[in-house]
């Protein structure tokens, strides 16, 4: 078959290896660019279109799904399964680093990640009810701060609070409450109009009486303009005659009379 090449103890299939030396042993790809430019190491399987296709060197790296193990060139005893899972970008050299899921991609040695960034659940089990064993667990804040649980079998710290959750549907009215006890406050008022003063009552102590609130006595007016002359009265009624008056004093002596004129002479 001549898109199967047999290397020693590699099998290339689909498209086989061009770049393969006497150091490339017992190596397996299955796929279109699978493993294609691999020039040495031992032990890698791929799977897939362009599975393991940057990968030149290294040992122990499997990779099975359309572009699993893309930016792999010569790391180690790394497993990516699933449709472009990988590690992370500009990391040629990961190590011993798991991706399971499409999408998956494991950006840290020594590490195990489960599905793509829009996983929202993990199940150990189908029923989960499978136990899980670890020495430590973290929980991830949303800025990605990691807060250790629990460590060594011992009892850890409280983890971060969760994100408050939707607010839930009205419930119905409950029942009306019993009328409460009446309150205290004013009870009333009186004024007094001989002291001007205003005395309020309350059932709390807080009654109180003001001081005198009238006014202090307004300047007299001015003097108004002169009224409009009257009309003429009517005439009054004659009076009675009145009594004779008393005799009046007697009259003083008149003067003497003048000198008659002398005679004529016969």
């Amino acid at each position: 078959m001549s898109d199967v090449l047999k290397s020693g103890t590699s099998i290339y299939a689909v498209s086989p290896t061009s770049t393969a030396t006497a150091a490339a042993i017992k190596n397996t790809s299955f796929g279109i660019d699978a493993l294609d430019a691999v020039t040495a190491g031992f032990n890698n399987t791929a799977f897939g279109y362009n599975a393991l296709s940057g990968t030149k060197a290294g040992d122990f790296n499997t990779a099975v799904g359309q572009g699993a193990g893309l930016n792999n060139v010569s790391g180690n005893s790394n497993t990516f399964i699933g449709h472009n899972s990988n590690s992370g970008p500009n990391q040629a050299q990961p190590s011993n680093r798991t991706a399971i899921g499409a999408g998956a991609t494991a950006t840290t040695n020594k590490s195990v990640v489960l599905g793509n960034s829009s996983v929202e659940q993990v199940w150990m089990a189908s029923d989960k009810g499978a136990a899980v064993y670890a020495s430590k667990y973290y929980t991830v804040a949303a800025d990605g701060t990691a807060t250790e649980l629990t460590g060594g079998g011992g009892s850890g710290s409280d983890g971060a609070d969760g994100a408050d959750g939707a607010d839930g549907a009205d419930g119905a009215d409950g029942a009306d409450g019993a009328d409460g006890a009446d309150g205290k406050g004013w009870t009333g008022g009186t004024y007094d109009s001989s002291t001007g003063k205003v005395t309020f009552t309350s059932d709390d102590g807080l009654g109180f009486v003001t001081g005198d609130l009238r006014g202090a006595a307004g300047a007299d007016g001015a003097d108004g303009a002169d009224g409009a002359k009257g009309d003429k009265g009517e005439k009054g009624e004659k009076g009675e005659k009145g009594d004779a008056g008393a005799d009046g004093a007697d009259g003083e002596d008149g003067a003497d009379g003048a000198s008659g004129v002398a005679g004529a002479v016969n």
